[in-house]
């Protein structure tokens, strides 16, 4: 009997542990689920592209979930408003367009998967790439997803700690990036 209940405790276990995901505004109406409640931290700018950075983080065995809003990321923001929607729609894209091939090109990887995405009304990139994971010094999966809402790019990072496949991983992976609304 004690072997039967240790056995369901471990089958039902990944089930308890997906039902524990908690849903998170990260502004402006934004919402995304992490695996347990993020550490928020708040850190100035870099003068000429954001005035600061807010970052919420939470991890698992398998994944670091990220998400970063840089503030005032469009030059001269006021002036942007008054272009015409075609010449916003241009800016939008080379801004969106910069952060992928960026955050590409310091990982030494090919631009050459972004995606055009919405949240909403709001465009976005998607991207997946591999990395040199800090802590390991092991190359592991990356995914990335930015959205310019208003004066803010919200980054979405869902990061791999390990280098080897795992089913577990690309579920919690499916879970954060499925959990992504725009709520009005």
């Amino acid at each position: 009997m004690k072997r039967l209940n240790a056995l369901a405790t471990l089958l039902l276990l990944p089930l308890f542990l997906s039902a524990q995901w908690m849903e998170k505004e990260v502004g402006n109406n934004i919402y995304v689920q992490f695996p347990s409640n993020p550490e928020y931290k708040i850190s100035k700018g870099v003068p000429g592209a954001y005035s600061y950075m807010a970052s919420y983080t939470a991890k698992t065995e398998n994944c670091l979930f990220m998400v970063l809003i840089l503030n005032d990321v469009m030059p001269n923001y006021p002036e942007f408003m008054r272009l015409s929607k075609d010449r916003q729609q241009l800016a939008e894209n080379k801004l969106l367009d910069g952060f992928m091939e960026g955050k590409l090109s310091i990982t030494d990887n090919t631009p050459n998967n972004n995606k055009h995405i919405k949240l909403g009304v709001y465009n976005g990139r998607e991207c997946s790439y591999s990395a040199i994971m800090p802590a390991t010094g092991e190359r592991c999966k990356r995914f990335s997803k930015v959205f310019l809402i208003k004066n803010k790019s919200f980054q979405f990072e869902c990061w791999f700690l390990k280098n080897a496949p795992d089913d577990a991983a690309s579920k919690e992976k499916d879970i954060f990036f499925n959990s992504l609304k725009y709520k009005r």
